[in-house]
């Protein structure tokens, strides 16, 4: 499935619930204009979007109602059955529903700042870092030069435009 890309307002403050398993789900509202603002063709769409786990809660940590946002979503779709009175008979009917799962959540940057604080995972639960508090890592140690395979001479290729020395 593909990843699509949206920018707008947060509605309302993100909402954080957990179901019986457990799993923590954010669920984020925001508004997209299309269209030239204040001319006929301005339109406001207003979407929903679900957020997961630790995602989940670094949204609801961070933005609040108003902030611009944009947000890298899967579109989710799924079917549903109804019943519909229709001439005093009830229809089953069937609708396809849709969805989105926000795998990425931001400030917009273009309308604030913000300041990043590293998220430190210790076991299931997740802790805000103080990128200032935070422990230093110390630097990788050194790798060693690999050593070089030697081919036998046959299966060398030869061309007088390319060398070994070239790749």
């Amino acid at each position: 499935m593909y990843n699509l890309p949206f920018t707008g307002n947060l509605t309302e403050d993100p909402r954080v619930v957990t179901n019986s398993a457990g799993k923590r789900r954010a669920i984020v509202k925001i508004a997209v204009n299309e269209g030239e603002r204040g001319t006929d063709s301005e339109k406001t769409h207003y979407l929903g979007f679900s957020t997961f786990d630790s995602l989940a809660d670094n949204v609801a940590a961070s933005l609040k109602k108003g902030d611009r946002v944009n947000i890298i979503a899967r579109l989710n779709t799924f079917k549903k059955t109804f019943g519909v009175l229709t001439d005093g008979e009830f229809v089953e009917k069937e609708i396809t529903q849709y969805g989105f799962t926000a795998k990425s959540v931001s400030p917009d940057l273009n309308w604030a700042t913000a300041k990043v604080s590293k998220v430190a995972r210790q076991h299931d639960e997740d802790a805000a870092v103080d990128e200032d508090e935070a422990p230093r890592k110390s630097a990788p140690a050194p790798r060693k030069a690999p050593v070089a395979a030697s081919k036998p001479v046959a299966a060398r290729r030869t061309s007088p435009a390319v060398s070994d020395d070239d790749f």
